[in-house]
């Protein structure tokens, strides 16, 4: 049985979409959902997803199809932990929540280099037969 880690995605308007989704696209391998599909090769992770915006309205990106935020920022009760955080372009809300996190991974072409922690690159490593 695959232990379950939470990932958030933050998303806000004008965000650049190609900064997560190829990510997600690969995440969803192993969401729940579809672990169950990889018998006899279950990885020892599985990842559930929850995309985070101001509102739950639709939220326009800097190009390609509009998002669906599935909760808000204000949704995210005080003590509540996600395991990844990824906020596409930028590390602004690393601030806030830095100290809940159990990885830190910013991504995109607005992270500074270097800012990935060691421990996400760990963790995919042992990840790959």
């Amino acid at each position: 049985m695959s232990e379950v880690l939470s990932l958030a995605v933050c998303l806000f308007d004008r965000v650049t979409a190609l900064d997560f989704q190829g990510s997600m696209e690969l995440f969803s391998f192993i969401a729940p959902e579809a672990v169950s599909r990889l018998k006899p090769h279950v990885p020892a992770y599985c990842l559930t997803t929850t995309y985070l915006g101001v509102t739950r309205d639709t939220v326009r990106p800097d190009a390609g199809p509009n998002l669906s935020p599935t909760r808000t920022y204000a949704s995210v009760k005080p003590g509540e932990q996600f395991d990844i955080i990824f906020v596409p372009g930028g590390e602004s809300f690393l601030n806030v929540r830095a100290a809940l996190l159990t990885y830190l991974a910013p991504i995109g072409t607005g992270s500074r280099p270097g800012a990935t922690d060691e421990a996400v690159i760990n963790f995919i490593k042992t990840q790959a037969p």
